[in-house]
């Protein structure tokens, strides 16, 4: 059989069925119009979130790394869909996934039943046995699937099921239309098929043509590399991670080399920190040397005798900080309680964490994602177990005499803190005097000379020589500029010329530079005044300063009118601010590029082909000045963290920003900044707040609130340390604060609901609830609540928790059924009960005489038969017979478009032979449709569809038609418009939409209200005003006195 078209025949795999759910997999077989294969086509998609139905379809997030996100397939994809119509097995799941995922690159699908068609509809109308499942239905044709659940293998089976379904069964296929998809204008990214893996070692990844003369951030390679490897293996995310990290950081292969056996030899003094060297350490270290592609022999070299050097501490302490994501194995709250009895501190992901225990490290969760951009470790629960059973325990350290290093180097002293040796000296240099020279480290060094422990040839030595024929000239700064010195160089350097200086015998050499940089020396740096200013600026930044009384000396009042007129103590924080501001800009320079990368990039979203293009450089040029950039912004500076750390001690956990620039309002211009390099805060949209706060708040919300989602504000506030009103406002958008109360369920009107009447632990009625809620719309919040198992109506708008345990009210018929099930009931008592469920006296009267009850001598019983309500078909008003089958003529309303059911007269479920109290199921294209009679009406369900297929909107009119067969349909009738005569009669009835005024007009009029078709106008007028459609009667009669 051939079709009109060409099709492709889809299949996705998902993370799960909700809308927050995405799609992983993509599986596409192309179908010509003969049903023959034209390509097949597959890809992974990487979500960006945790994958907890692994089980399903066997995808981890370890198959995920390197995949393409759906913005980089979106191009390509919509191509192979591109005037061909979708077939899929359940075809609503698969294109409502399709159409979620395009509307989030902005692309917005038409309603899919036009353009796609489902094999599991087909195969329940077709198959025998009516099956669903996708194997039932392979079963039913005699089709295997090789590999279920794998996208491309059911997207074949299913074109094979739909092959069988046009061919063997005659499918009907003419009903859809083929979809010209939009084409997205994004860049494309290389597809990833399931179970291939790349080759070769991914240290040959590693760029040769990377120059090595700029500055290498070695520190963060080292750091990213220590904890990837905490787990004695390298993860493909974490190679991805390292190989990505090094471009960025402008290391070359070979210093990437120097990196791995520099870590290879710290491995190797841990082995040998307990003298022996077991066979377990030595494959141990074999391993990860061949995974960070160093060579075995030089391992065994290394453990040929004891070497020294620095020892990487893996242990945990107490006190360390550690957080957790994913479905873990022992779940989250077990390892948290294991966790805090160790110790530890728990919490989101912060700069000063120490882990992050995932259930897969391969994940890529907002926590991974957010521990990778730190340099959090990230770590399986098996490594995490090894860890908590070896954490370190804190004890009284051994006393030790520390020699005073500042007799070596004097500028030592303004640090406040003793250090612990050559390692902290040249760390506390690198901090705080990297563009100072390195022979004003001590006035033992010759600026002249070389330290012994370092080499005196080789080509990196020879360049720092070259550039600086007194070496310790050079100062850190511009030895990191030197081609092939990398900061492990650097470092390594500067450690060695500090044992220079301690080896070197007092007086040795006391050249010393003009500029004095030794803080502590009163006359060059300011003395004790800068010592003051510092404390003045800090107690203004932190809001500190104390109150003087009201009442003071003379001289003390001059000495506050002095300073209040001078331009630094009036307002010392704002000085302090104005120096960071200074700082800032002095670090960005005067260069046009860094200044554009420092608004568009570090503090806009420019990217670097933008930035780039603007200044006629590459990409690549534009990345490495913004590296540079923002290594230069993050160097420490005292004033710089005079105001990062006063702003947490004075605003706390939370504040406002409006509050920080009330206080402080010299921070407008340099808060932005001042947050991109702070660890210990941020600041999210309008709020300044502790690093992690969202973390915290989320784990807040969820411990404290209960089987309702109703949490305490005091207490969610006490555990964060923020003051309840400052809270309150923070939430105002993402939870419903209610008096002292927080709703954290707020997604639906029903979660509300629940919510509220657990906080008022009574029954509240349906506008107290709409009230108090702010619902606009009161039906649906009533829906809501019907349908929802914890909440129950105890009244006619009475609403109550099910957990109450009180009494249900469903409908008036079957409360008063209830009462009667045992016997006759005075009338006077149900009225009486019923006024307390807020029921008015004149609807149990009602119903108390209705089709199901009788009231006899005052007392209220079931009737002994159900009565059957008299309504003539012929006299109901809209009803016609046209062709055998019933048509009512009604208008589409907002109702019709919500998807509500919708009244018919019952007339119209008389003629459908309906009975009273009962249903009645009618078949369609769309899918089943009931008519109901009931006590208080006839009703058919919505049509919501109905409208949709066909595209007709609120204010047009419809045909309801019910065929002799049983089947149902809508129809679009013909608009109302102004006429005369004949024409006029055939409009308003709306029977023009089947015939045109003739001879015989007026005779298919008396035919279709169950006249016959010679009746006498007058007759025909009679009948429509028993229809009381007296409009129309007047027009009939009208065209008798014209004749």
């Amino acid at each position: 059989m051939t079709l009109a078209f060409k099709t492709a025949v889809l299949d996705l795999e998902t993370t799960g069925f909700r809308s927050t759910d995405r799609v992983i997999e993509v599986g596409v077989v192309l179908l010509d119009e003969n049903l023959a294969v034209e390509d097949t086509w597959q890809t992974l998609v990487q979500p960006d979130r945790d994958i907890d139905n692994s089980h399903v379809h066997g995808i981890t997030a370890s198959d995920l790394v390197g995949a393409p996100r759906f913005s980089g397939i979106a191009a390509e994809l919509a191509a192979l869909l591109d005037d061909r119509v979708l077939v899929a097995h359940n075809a609503p799941f698969d294109t409502r996934f399709l159409a979620a995922e395009f509307a989030r690159l902005d692309i917005d699908l038409p309603a899919a039943t036009a353009w796609s068609l489902c094999t599991r509809v087909l195969s329940r109308e077709l198959l025998p046995g009516a099956p669903e499942r996708l194997s039932e239905c392979l079963t039913c044709v005699g089709v295997h699937n090789a590999l279920p659940h794998a996208a491309v293998a059911d997207a074949a089976a299913t074109a094979d099921l739909f092959r069988c379904l046009v061919t063997d069964h005659g499918a009907r296929c003419d009903d859809v239309r083929p979809l010209p998809w939009p084409q997205p204008d994004l860049p494309a990214e290389p597809l990833r098929v399931r179970g291939r893996t790349e080759t070769g070692h991914w240290f040959e990844r590693l760029t040769a043509s990377v120059p090595a003369t700029g500055v290498a951030e070695v520190d963060s390679y080292r750091r990213l590399l220590r904890g990837a490897l905490l787990d004695h293996h390298l993860s493909l995310s974490e190679i991805e991670q390292l190989v990505a990290e090094a471009e960025t950081l402008g290391l070359s292969r070979e210093e990437v080399m120097d990196i791995h056996l520099d870590y290879v030899r710290q491995l190797a003094v841990e082995a040998w920190a307990d003298g022996v060297v077991t066979a377990a350490e030595r494959t141990h270290l074999h391993d990860i040397a061949v995974q960070l592609a160093v060579s075995p022999t030089s391992v065994d070299e290394l453990l040929a005798e004891p070497v020294y050097g620095e020892v990487e501490d893996y242990g945990l302490q107490p006190g360390d900080r550690v957080a957790f994501t994913g479905a873990l194995t022992l779940g989250r709250d077990t390892w948290e309680q294991r966790a805090r009895a160790a110790g530890l501190d728990v919490g989101g992901v912060t700069r000063g964490s120490v882990v992050l225990v995932a259930a897969n490290p391969d994940s890529m969760s907002g926590k991974a994602r957010k521990a990778r951009d730190y340099g959090v470790p990230v770590v399986d629960e098996t490594t995490f177990a090894r860890m908590l059973s070896e954490l370190i325990p804190v004890g009284e350290p051994e006393p030790e005499d520390t020699p005073d290093f500042s007799a070596v180097f004097p500028w030592l002293t303004s640090l406040g803190v003793q250090p612990a040796g050559p390692d902290d000296i040249a760390q506390a240099w690198l901090q705080r005097h990297r563009t100072v020279p390195l022979h004003e480290l001590s006035p033992r060094l010759d600026p002249a000379e070389v330290p012994d422990s370092l080499p005196r040839t080789g080509t990196v030595v020879a360049r720092w020589l070259n550039l600086y024929p007194r070496p310790l000239d050079a100062s850190a700064t511009q030895l990191a500029d030197v081609p092939g010195f990398g900061r492990l160089r650097v470092h390594r350097t500067i450690v060695a010329v500090v044992h220079s200086a301690l080896d070197a015998p007092p007086g040795d050499y006391l050249a010393m530079a003009t500029e004095d940089i030794y803080l502590d020396d009163t006359e060059a740096g300011g003395g004790v005044a800068r010592e003051v200013e510092t404390l003045a600026e800090w107690l203004a930044l932190t809001g500190t300063q104390p109150e003087l009384p009201a009442e003071v000396p003379a001289a003390v009042r001059r000495a506050l009118d002095t300073l209040a007129g001078d331009s630094y103590w009036s307002d010392p924080a704002a000085d302090a601010i104005g120096r960071v501001r200074s700082e800032i800009s002095r670090r960005i320079g005067s260069d046009p590029r860094d200044r554009d990368i420092y608004t568009g990039r570090i503090m806009g979203t420019r990217t670097l082909e933008e930035i780039g293009a603007d200044h006629g450089v590459s990409r690549e040029r534009i990345r490495q000045l913004e590296t540079r950039l923002k290594r230069r912004l993050v160097e420490p500076d005292d004033t710089l963290h005079l105001v990062l750390d006063a702003l947490p001690q004075r605003y706390g956990a939370l504040a406002p920003v409006a509050d920080l620039l009330r206080d402080l309002p010299a921070l407008d211009t340099v808060l932005d900044v001042l947050a991109w390099l702070a660890d210990a805060w941020e600041i999210r949209g309008d709020w300044f707040q502790r690093t992690g706060f969202d973390d915290d708040l989320a784990q807040a919300l969820t411990d404290f609130a209960d089987e309702f989602g109703v949490a305490s504000l005091a207490a969610v506030a006490d555990n964060l340390g923020v003051d309840k009103q400052v809270l309150a406002a923070r939430l105002a958008g993402e939870v419903t604060v209610h008096g002292d109360h927080l709703l954290t369920r707020t997604r639906s009107a029903q979660d509300r609901a629940a919510a509220l009447l657990a906080i008022e632990g009574e029954p509240l009625t349906g506008p107290s609830l709409v009230e108090r809620l702010g619902e606009a719309n009161p039906r649906t919040l009533y829906n809501a609540m019907g349908a929802d198992p914890r909440i129950i109506r105890v009244g006619r708008d009475r609403w109550a928790l099910a957990a109450w345990g009180l009494e249900e009210y469903s409908t008036l018929a079957e409360w008063i059924g209830q009462r009667v099930e045992t016997g006759p009931v005075p009338l006077l008592r149900l009225l009486e009960e019923a006024q307390a469920l807020g029921v008015a006296e004149s609807s149990v009267r009602t119903y108390a005489s209705s089709v199901e009850f009788q009231t006899v001598d005052g007392m209220v019983s079931r009737a002994d038969e159900v009565q059957e309500i008299d309504a003539d078909p012929d006299e109901t008003p809209g009803l016609y017979r046209v062709n055998g089958d019933l048509h009512l003529l009604t208008t589409v309303t907002h109702d019709h478009l919500r998807g509500s059911g919708s009244g018919i007269p019952r007339g119209l479920a008389a003629a459908l032979e309906v009975p009273v109290l009962e249903k009645k199921t009618l078949v369609s294209d769309l899918g089943d449709q009931t008519v109901s009679n009931g006590r208080s009406g006839a009703t058919v369900g919505s049509i919501r569809r109905f409208l949709e297929a066909a595209d007709i909107g609120e204010g047009e009119r419809i045909w309801l038609q019910f065929t002799a067969d049983g089947r149902f349909d809508v129809q679009r009738a013909t608009p109302r418009r102004a006429g005369s005569g004949l024409a006029e009669v055939l409009n308003v009835t709306g029977l023009d939409t089947w015939f045109a005024p003739a001879e015989d007009a007026l005779g298919r009029v008396n035919a279709a209200i169950g006249l016959d078709a010679g009746a006498p106008r007058r007759r025909t007028v009679s009948r429509f005003r028993h229809r009381r459609q007296d409009d129309i009667a007047d027009l009939i009669a009208d065209l008798i006195t014209a004749l």
